[in-house]
């Protein structure tokens, strides 16, 4: 073999190599299509009209939920060099509550069994 070959041969496999990287991407792209169809397949199914109606449950109940009380958030407060108080990172501490009332409203909607 001279050195024309092996170049060729070099060139050969490079090639080869690309085209099965091409196809492992391919396939694992069709791969997680499929897998993506069947959790959608999975899911429980709900009509249009229930999803309208829950979420405007959901949304009026948020509406209604008492974000002003104390000791809902947690912050930083800090004095800048104008002499401004600021809060900062602020993060709100009860989103159990917020899930409780979510949990609450979908159990006084559904009729939910218990296995």
């Amino acid at each position: 073999m001279n050195k024309s070959d092996i170049e060729a041969k070099i060139a050969a496999l490079e090639l080869e190599v690309n085209g099965a990287s091409e196809k492992a991407s391919n396939l694992k792209n069709q791969l997680t299509e499929q897998q993506e169809l069947l959790e959608s397949i999975n899911k429980p199914k709900i009509t249009s009209k229930h999803l309208e109606e829950l979420s405007l449950i959901i949304e009026n109940e948020i509406n209604d939920f008492n974000f002003d009380e104390y000791g809902e958030f947690t912050y930083d407060i800090e004095i800048d060099y104008n002499n401004i108080v600021k809060a900062e990172n602020i993060e709100f501490d009860n989103v159990d509550r917020i899930t409780e009332l979510v949990v609450n409203i979908l159990d006084s909607y559904f009729a939910v069994i218990v296995k």
